[in-house]
């Protein structure tokens, strides 16, 4: 199919460009577009829900990659998160990648903390928000220890943090993690 795409999802009606290059990472295809959300969607309607807004594409705090993704970015209180549902990483040849995943699963591709705000606390606090909504809704996280900004924490600060917040290395030399949503955490806690 060539050209844009348009598609009625929860009595929205969203436009997906169908170029293989250039995509939304917020509307990307879903299993059912017309049926329930996917878990991984459902956790962008709990962060908007308490109080994070979801920056339009054209926003240049919106993150992703000139010319091929952006992801769904979110922000509240100078804390901005990238996500890309139905994404994780893997580690090959020593090298982190990108794959297509399933419906419960959650790439944090960037946590991004406005630099007057850093040392705080509430890049950690804003990692912990999303690990319980990922925990209720059954949602497997996946970050990449890589510094996004030339003020942000070095490499083995955010290793050291994903792995206080419950992620565990992809590999050995913990290029990539996950954190697979706890067992016996059910429903959203109203905030």
């Amino acid at each position: 199919m060539d050209g844009p795409c348009y598609f009625l999802r929860r009595n929205k009606l969203l436009r997906r460009n169908m170029e293989p290059k250039i995509m939304d990472a917020r509307t990307t295809p879903l299993t059912d577009p017309l049926g329930e959300p996917e878990p991984a969607e459902r956790v962008f309607d709990a962060l908007m829900e308490r109080g994070w807004r979801l920056l339009d594409p054209s926003d240049a705090r919106t993150y992703g990659h000139p010319g091929s993704l952006q992801y769904a970015t979110f922000e509240h209180s100078g804390i901005r998160l990238g996500l890309g549902k139905a994404e994780s990483l893997i580690v090959k040849f020593g090298v982190v990648m990108v794959q297509a995943a399933g419906p419960a699963d959650l790439l944090v591709a960037a946590l991004l903390v406005d630099k007057a705000l850093k040392r705080q606390g509430r890049g950690r606090a804003a990692l912990q928000e999303l690990n319980a909504i990922a925990d209720a809704l059954g949602v497997t996280l996946y970050i990449e220890p890589e510094p996004l900004e030339k003020w942000g924490a070095p490499r083995a600060q955010l290793k050291k943090l994903y792995h206080s917040c419950g992620y565990h290395p992809v590999d050995a030399e913990a290029r990539a993690f996950v954190r697979p949503p706890l067992a016996g955490t059910t429903g959203l806690a109203t905030s």
